[in-house]
């Protein structure tokens, strides 16, 4: 997979160093309509989100390996818009396999060229985890609107494994609601949003269900407010993703 900062470039390891203002979906615009080399990680069931250079991006099904790592290679990008490393004297199929074989605990490395991108991900937080959004990531609904425009599927990562990606609606008994105004909003637009305990939240995870940012997790009674039932809008982790063709798997 290859992760797209939605604010960040990293300065020369990026063929858009000096450039601002390039949003997540500009970055993936370019990926799909250009095919740059790219640097991208592998990821393997039970990786965690330190796994990820950034926690949002595009998932491939293809391309052409020229560099691996089993850490960050500090590959850079050159005038020709080519990623220059050192293989430090390693076949690539020594680099494939050490880095493929490595418990380093940290993110690879890997510079694919001609990239054929099968989806776009997002990796979704751990239930314990009180935060549903980090800085280095975009909303559901940006990454299947975005999808959508591609006619590609839209999956997530859970705990290193590829989930297709569903919205759903299902009822869901809140400790309350309440309204809240954007700083900027449309005139009389607010805000919905609930409030659910954090055990609430990782029964839903345990049946494969993603709360969206309207979502508030707390442990904190409200008083003066009677629990209610209400229908969320949530994503769903469904089956999980199978990527590749059949003429793909035997190469």
């Amino acid at each position: 997979m290859h992760a797209t900062h939605p604010t960040y470039i990293p300065e020369e390891n990026s063929p858009l160093r000096g450039q601002k203002n390039v949003t997540w979906d500009q970055k993936v615009r370019i990926v799909m309509n250009t095919k740059p080399e790219i640097s991208c990680s592998a990821i393997k069931p039970g990786d965690g989100r330190y796994m990820f250079w950034s926690h949002a991006g595009v998932v491939l099904s293809g391309g052409t390996i020229k560099y691996a790592s089993v850490s960050d290679g500090g590959t850079q990008v050159n005038k020709e818009g080519k990623r220059t490393f050192n293989n430090n004297g390693d076949s690539l199929g020594q680099q494939v396999s050490q880095t493929f074989n490595s418990e380093y605990g940290h993110y690879n490395e890997f510079v694919v060229a001609d990239p054929h991108v099968a989806g776009l991900f997002i990796v979704s937080s751990d239930p314990e985890d009180k935060t549903l959004h980090y800085d280095d990531i975009v909303s559901y609904d940006e990454l299947i609107k975005m999808a959508e425009e591609f006619n590609l599927p839209a999956y997530v990562f859970y705990k290193g494994e590829l989930y297709e990606l569903k919205q759903e609606e299902i009822e869901v008994e809140v400790r309350r609601s309440y309204y809240y105004q954007d700083k900027e909003p449309e005139e009389g637009k607010y805000e919905t949003y609930h409030k659910i305990t954090s055990q609430q939240r990782k029964e839903l995870y345990d049946q494969g269900y993603i709360l969206n940012d309207k979502v508030v997790i707390s442990d904190n009674a409200s008083s003066g407010f009677e629990n209610k039932k209400v229908r969320l809008k949530v994503f769903k982790m469904d089956k999980k993703a199978d990527i590749y063709k059949e003429e793909d798997k035997d190469d």
